[in-house]
C-alpha cells in the first residue's frame, strides 16, 4: 500500500496519522459544527442504518458509530476520525437531537478521535484507553504543525481507501479546522472523563447500557456495550464483520484473548441480538462465531506450515483462500505473521 497504511492510520502509529482524541474547552464561536451546518446536511457523507425506531448505525468516515435516542438527548458510541466527528455530531444533532453522552469502545483513532466535536462532559472509555489517547496526541500535533496541508491530503487518501469516504465539500472544512486546532493543541490532552475498569452500567431514562471489558483482545482497552432493551450488542472492533481483523499487538492484543472476548460477548448477549460490528454491516451472533473461527483457521494453517519447516516469510506469503473476499485484505499477511509469532513465542 502507498500513503499511510491501515495499521499506522487506525492504530495511530504513523507519523502522519491522527492518533488523538483530546477535547478542548470550546471557545465562543470556535465550534467546528457551526461551519455551514445547514448547507452541508443535504450532502451527508454517512450511511445510516435503522436498528429500531430510536437507534441507528452510522457507517463511513471511520469505524461504525451507534446513535441512540434517549430521554435528555442522544447517546453516541464511537466517534469517527478527527474532523469527521464534527460532521457526525452535526448530523446527530439535526436528525436525533443534542448529544448528552458518548462512549468510546477503544482508543484507535477511527473510533475515538472525533471526541473534540461533541459538547458533553459525559464521555466513557476504558481506563487504559485514556492513557493511549493522551500518549498519541503529541504525534498528531507534530504532524499538524509540520505540514498541515499534507496531513489533510493524506488523511483523505486513507479515508477513501479504508473508510468509504471520498473528499467532499461536506467534510473538508471540518477536517481542515481539526488539523488547525490540532496544531495549536496543548501537549496535555483531555481524554474521556469517566473511566471504566472491568464493567459499568449507565442509565438513560428507561435504558440501561452495560459496558464490559473482556480483557486483552483487539487491544488492552476494548469495551463492548449491551443494550438489552433494544436487543443490541455493540462490539467495537471486537468484531470485524467479513473483514480481516487488525490485531494490535503494540496495544496488548492477543488472538487467544480475542477468542475469549467473543465467548464473553456470546454468553452475555440477549437472545437473537442485532450486532453492530466495528467494521462491516449490521449482523447477528453468527458473525461473532465466524470471527472466532477465523483465528482457529489461521492458527491451524500457520501451525501446519511451521510443521512443514516453512519460514515466517514463506508463511506470510500464503494466499487467503476461503477469506479472499473479506475486506481489509492487506491485513491477511500481517495476521499470518502474528499467529506465527504467537505460536513461536516471538515478536
Amino acid at each position: 500500500m502507498t500513503g499511510i497504511d491501515r495499521r499506522g492510520f487506525v492504530a495511530g502509529l504513523g507519523a502522519l496519522a491522527w492518533p488523538w482524541a483530546a477535547r478542548p474547552a470550546p471557545a465562543a464561536g470556535s465550534r467546528w459544527t457551526a461551519l455551514g451546518a445547514d448547507a452541508r446536511m443535504a450532502a451527508s457523507p454517512f450511511r445510516w442504518t435503522e436498528l429500531g425506531p430510536d437507534a441507528w448505525m452510522v457507517e463511513r468516515g471511520g469505524g461504525n458509530s451507534t446513535v441512540l435516542r434517549e430521554r435528555g438527548g442522544a447517546v453516541v458510541i464511537d466517534l469517527k476520525l478527527g474532523g469527521i466527528g464534527a460532521a457526525l455530531e452535526r448530523e446527530v444533532r439535526a436528525r436525533v437531537g443534542p448529544v448528552q453522552a458518548v462512549i468510546i469502545t477503544h482508543h484507535h483513532a477511527d473510533h475515538s478521535e472525533g471526541l473534540p466535536a461533541f459538547p458533553t462532559e459525559r464521555s466513557w472509555a476504558h481506563r487504559a484507553a485514556a492513557g493511549r489517547i493522551n500518549a498519541d496526541q503529541a504525534r498528531t500535533t507534530e504532524a499538524a504543525r509540520a505540514n498541515p496541508a499534507r496531513l489533510v491530503d493524506r488523511t483523505y487518501e486513507s479515508l477513501a481507501r479504508d473508510f468509504d469516504l471520498a473528499r467532499n465539500e461536506a467534510t473538508e472544512p471540518d477536517v481542515r479546522r481539526f488539523v488547525e486546532w490540532a496544531a495549536a493543541a496543548r501537549p496535555e490532552a483531555r481524554a474521556p472523563t469517566i473511566l471504566v475498569e472491568d464493567r459499568a452500567e449507565i442509565e438513560f431514562g428507561a435504558t440501561r447500557l452495560e459496558l464490559i471489558h473482556p480483557g486483552p483482545a483487539h487491544t488492552d482497552n476494548d469495551l463492548f456495550v449491551l443494550d438489552r432493551r433494544r436487543g443490541l450488542v455493540i462490539t467495537g472492533d471486537l468484531l470485524f464483520h467479513r473483514h480481516h481483523p487488525f490485531i494490535d499487538r503494540d496495544a496488548g492484543a492477543t488472538t487467544a484473548g480475542w477468542q475469549r472476548a467473543i465467548d464473553q460477548i456470546l454468553a452475555a448477549a440477549p437472545e437473537r441480538p442485532k450486532v453492530v460490528p466495528g467494521h462491516g454491516p449490521v449482523t447477528t451472533a453468527d458473525a461473532l462465531r465466524a470471527q472466532r473461527r477465523y483465528f482457529d483457521v489461521v492458527r491451524e494453517l500457520v501451525e501446519r506450515a511451521r510443521a512443514q519447516g516453512r519460514t515466517r516469510q514463506a508463511i506470510t506469503a500464503i494466499p487467503a483462500s476461503e477469506f479472499r473476499d473479506w475486506g481489509f485484505g492487506d491485513l491477511w499477511s500481517e495476521n499470518l505473521g502474528v499467529l506465527y509469532d504467537e505460536g513461536t513465542g516471538s515478536r
